[in-house]
């Protein structure tokens, strides 16, 4: 037997029934013109109408619309005015909820470094009667001889115990 006689025999063969699955497989062919009948009809129509011309190219088409705007992100100024609007409405909510709150004492010196800040914005402004100053110097005094009356000398090896 030669070659092609082989050949014939695998090509020709016998067919062999089907092992599984589904036997009655349908034909889309049909469909898949009918669909394609549809878009050239629908392309003629859009062809005809004037919107595409001989010499539109595939990238002429896609990009009709890129210059319409399709997103857009807030301004600087829209951000800002969002943001204070947000807050108007917390600062009315925080003052009823800070009358409640008690708040901590605060430390000895922070309390000598607001002295001294009051008394060096004073200093920056014009025509502060120096009776302001004084009282300023009295409130310093007073509250450093009330926190020293509490305060007591220790060695250093005591913070470490």
């Amino acid at each position: 037997m030669s070659g092609e006689e082989k050949l014939k025999i695998l090509v020709i063969g016998k067919r062999k029934p089907p092992r599984g699955g589904f036997s009655n497989q349908t034909d889309d062919s049909d469909d898949e013109d009918a669909i394609l009948a549809d878009l050239k009809e629908k392309w003629k129509t859009v062809e005809g109408n004037g919107r595409i011309t001989d010499d539109a190219s595939l990238s002429d088409i896609l990009e009709v619309d890129a210059e319409l705007l399709t997103a857009s992100y807030p301004t600087d100024e829209e951000i800002l005015k969002s943001l204070m609007d947000n807050n108007k409405g917390q600062e009315n909510d925080s003052y009823s909820e800070n009358e409640d709150m008690i708040q901590p004492k605060p430390h000895r010196t922070e309390m000598l470094q607001s002295f001294e800040t009051i008394k060096r914005g004073f200093q920056m402004e014009e025509n502060v009667p120096d009776s302001i100053f004084s009282s300023l110097i009295k409130c310093e005094n007073f509250y450093e001889n009330l926190t020293s009356q509490n305060a007591k000398q220790c060695k250093i090896s005591e913070f470490f115990k």
